[in-house]
């Protein structure tokens, strides 16, 4: 299911003190920006537990104003209030999903989330109650297909360390994801759907990028997109690495997701067919700049043990950024090498 974790009405059952309790809207605490101690500092001035200023500013002016954020967040020094934030720039999610998957007499809780190892108990626990599991068999998978940062009991958030000043919807964090727990846990007991919840946005063409643009691809003076700078020599025998290196473009300009920057290829009668591209251990992919506006791309196979006597040939996939912005793909092929045998 998809819950919005800034939303969720938690009941009595999860809370452990008889009352209903709600989460709000994400927000880093002055913990956070100290670092974990394990780690080494990170900010200077802030520091795991008190820290006077934020604390101060939090239980002055912010929890003052808004009753319900120092029910969800106190004692949280907070120092960013990112749920404030999302609207303009998303930083964090906030409708994430939350899975239970059985294997066998295995069923892993799937949480967004980096998980402490009590509050994981807890959650093991929720589910494991209801679907009669010995508590062996049931684990938390954490960092399951998003992320929302840490996720610490209430008696850990108290404390305020570093993980607590992570855990970004407050207090009753943990309570929500156990009763979001316990709703799938029950769906899967009884072999009802439970309801899919909000789905969260797609940002994909709305993130942010620290990686310097890409402002003009040029070849080598007197070569063209694609040729072939290094040729591989003309025979190879298995366990030994082919190496074919050519005037390429930056990567970054098409990231070929669902494709390959490359592929290793073997003759089949009149026509070639591939063997090996990028998701293949046996192959690399190196790119560096060569002059101001020049790549050179090396491609590398590793023979394997495997591999087929026959003729082979190295193809190489990329997109060049002209001087007016436009992108242009183009090929580069290397010369045909022969695959003998056992070295």
């Amino acid at each position: 299911m998809y819950v919005d974790m800034s939303t969720v009405d938690v009941r009595p059952e999860f809370t452990g003190d008889g009352a209903h309790h709600r989460t709000c809207e994400p927000a880093i605490g002055a913990a956070m920006a100290a670092g974990s101690t394990e780690d080494g500092p990170a900010f200077p001035t802030f520091a795991e537990g008190a820290n006077p200023l934020w604390d101060k500013v939090s239980d002055s002016v912010l929890y003052e104003a808004s009753p319900e954020l120092k029910e969800c967040q106190a004692p949280k020094g907070i120092v960013v209030p990112i749920g404030e934030m999302n609207p303009i720039c998303p930083w964090v999610q906030e409708k994430v999903p939350v899975q239970l998957v059985r294997v066998g007499q295995l069923y892993l809780i799937g949480i967004p989330g980096e998980v402490t190892v009590a509050a994981g108990l807890r959650l093991r626990r929720t589910v494991a109650d209801i679907v009669d599991a010995d508590l062996r068999d049931v684990l938390v998978t954490g960092y399951s297909n998003s992320y929302l940062h840490y996720v610490t009991t209430p008696e850990e958030y108290d404390a305020q360390h570093y993980e607590g000043g992570s855990t970004l919807f407050g207090r009753w964090q943990l309570p929500a994801l156990r009763q979001v727990s316990a709703e799938l846990a029950t769906a899967m007991r009884d072999g009802s759907s439970p309801p899919l919840g909000p789905r969260p946005p797609d940002l994909s063409g709305r993130q942010l990028s620290v990686q310097p643009p890409v402002l003009l691809d040029h070849p080598q003076l007197g070569r063209k997109f694609g040729d072939v700078l290094k040729q591989p020599r003309a025979s190879y025998t298995r366990g030994e690495s082919v190496l074919t290196t050519f005037a390429g473009a930056h990567p970054g300009n098409d990231r070929h997701r669902g494709g390959s920057y490359l592929e290793v290829q073997r003759r089949n009668g009149d026509s070639w067919e591939t063997v090996a591209d990028d998701g293949d251990w046996s192959t690399t992919f190196r790119w560096a700049r060569d002059g101001i506006a020049a790549s050179k791309i090396t491609i590398g196979w590793q023979v394997p043990a495997e591999a087929t006597k026959g003729s082979y040939r190295i193809r190489y996939r990329g997109e060049a950024k002209e001087a007016l912005g436009m992108i242009r793909s183009f090929t580069g092929t290397s010369n045909t090498f022969a695959v003998t045998g056992a070295g």
